[in-house]
């Protein structure tokens, strides 16, 4: 059995094409990782441990200014000093430690911030000697850190996985709810994986601030849990994918949080692939993650561009990811079948 963990990427309003607007990055999708079920509890563990340096680093290294959360105080903050008295040996060993690890999350986006890649470039190109080696050893580390996240993955028999689209390809009133209108590709994906391997699936999700609606029978008729419903049973699914979606907030579960630190990768590189000279500032970080993110994605992972071409190693097979992508028909895309799926 498979857990395929999954979250958000990319922003879900129509894209805006002024760049100050917080809807100006051209990509939305669904991104994560698939992992078979029986390594799904050391992959956990091992992911806590690290993200536990990942929190301590975080905090003590930022502003007090920078960490907001909502307009208020950042809570993790509180233990900021404490942290700092730690030795790096003894981070992991601490209880004190772990039980706050256990309780906040850590984002994606403060982890792999690629504003902090330009700062660093920024000082390397107008500061002091003695800035730009401490800029250079900053640099080193934090793609030694991005490097051993990512291994990690691969050292539990886990891949990255993702659905998403260039947002440029569709008008503004025909992007609506994406978060809903893609739920059919993720079942889909899940669906795909299974059969390919013979098993089963279940698809964790980072819930959406939509997800609570309900309506006078407790139930959400309209949302992304009843929308997966419809597609296992109505598309027949049922015998791959045991389950409708299973929604958690992202600080419930060490997993999910993991998927977001890939999609906030996505969300930084797939720009770049989109458009290589408008969003060539998003190069260094894409050209770091190429062969964990892309190369070694699952086979059923597509991303849909604004030409009519799709990008995904079920498509280009072993081709390098800068080949020119095979072309597809517009529309929407068939559900899979075994006669769908070569090599099953």
């Amino acid at each position: 059995m498979f857990a395929v963990f999954i979250d958000e990427f990319g922003h879900e309003q129509p894209y805006n094409p002024n760049p100050v607007a917080t809807s100006y990055n051209p990509v939305f999708g669904y991104g994560g990782f698939v992992v078979p079920a029986n390594n799904l509890a050391a992959f956990a563990t091992h992911f806590f441990d690290l993200k536990t340096y990942a929190m301590r680093n975080m905090l003590i290294n930022k502003q007090v200014g920078e960490i907001k959360a909502n307009g208020r105080p950042d809570p993790r903050f509180k233990e900021r000093d404490y942290l700092m008295r730690l030795r790096h040996e003894d981070i992991l060993k601490d209880k004190k430690v772990r039980r706050f690890c256990a309780k906040y999350e850590v984002k994606g986006e403060e982890i792999f911030s690629r504003q902090y890649i330009v700062k660093q470039r920024g000082i390397l190109k107008n500061g002091t000697a003695g800035e730009a080696a401490q800029a250079r050893r900053k640099l080193r580390a934090f793609y030694n850190f991005m490097r051993a996240f990512l291994k990690l993955l691969s050292q539990h028999g886990a891949q990255t996985i993702y659905f998403g689209v260039d947002k440029r390809r569709y008008l503004a009133k025909d992007f609506q709810a994406p978060h809903l209108k893609f739920i059919p590709e993720v079942m889909q994906m899940a669906f795909a994986l299974a059969q390919r391997h013979n098993t089963t699936a279940s698809v964790f999700i980072d819930r959406h601030h939509t997800d609570g609606r309900e309506n006078e029978f407790g139930r959400r008729p309209h949302g992304r849990l009843a929308r997966s419903r419809e597609i296992i049973l109505g598309q027949g699914l049922a015998e791959r994918v045991t389950e409708p979606l299973v929604p958690f907030h992202s600080d419930e579960s060490q997993c999910i949080q993991a998927a977001d630190w890939i999609c906030y990768l996505y969300s930084q590189t797939f720009p770049y692939l989109c458009d290589k000279h408008d969003w060539r500032r998003y190069k260094e970080l894409y050209e770091k993650v190429e062969r964990r993110l892309f190369s070694e994605a699952s086979e059923v992972s597509e991303f849909r561009f604004i030409s009519g071409t799709s990008y995904g190693r079920n498509i280009q097979g072993e081709l390098p990811l800068n080949a020119p992508p095979q072309q597809r028909e517009f529309g929407p895309r068939p559900y899979y079948n075994s006669a769908q799926l070569p090599g099953l």
